[in-house]
């Protein structure tokens, strides 16, 4: 199975948004590259009730699987093969107008390993579409839930939510 698309939006930005930072896995932050302290993910965390709504709204539907159309697993949920959903990746690099924050390919490429080995033994596989590099001082210092930060994912957004 291969899922349409992944945008990764990395904001590298000054130290100043450092100390905003929350190392949640810290393997995956001592794996990666220098400037790793200073991403952060672009989703929401949901609060505590909109986590548990969800829960329950997974479980039900993991409970309505009804197998493979005309049997085959005897009703039951099988396991997908490891490596077996391919996600295509777009690597956005936001710099500013003097190139602060631009990334190698050698760099995006120890990213994309750092991903792939983190989600090792699990259905999922990322595989690298394109890079873009974009020169904006306003993106680059964009703050979380800003109107630069939600400009700069909508122009550089890349695919759906298709499967």
């Amino acid at each position: 199975m291969k899922l349409k698309h992944l945008t990764l939006s990395l904001l590298l930005a000054g130290g100043s948004l450092a100390t905003n930072a929350v190392a949640v896995n810290e393997h995956a932050i001592a794996h990666a590259n220098d400037n790793a302290k200073f991403l952060r993910c672009g989703t929401p965390t949901p609060s505590a009730k909109q986590a548990e709504l969800r829960e329950t709204y997974f479980r039900q539907l993991q409970g309505n699987q009804k197998g493979k159309p005309g049997g085959g697993n005897g009703g039951g949920n099988q396991p997908r093969p490891d490596g077996s959903v391919v996600v295509d990746v777009y690597f956005h690099v936001i710099t500013d107008s003097s190139g602060n924050g631009n990334l190698s390919s050698g760099t995006v490429n120890a990213q994309m390993q750092v991903l792939n080995e983190a989600y090792a033994n699990t259905p999922f596989t990322f595989n690298l579409v394109q890079v873009t590099t974009t020169a904006n001082n306003s993106w680059y210092t964009a703050g979380y839930g800003s109107a630069a930060e939600r400009d700069m994912k909508s122009t550089l957004r890349q695919g759906d939510a298709a499967i």
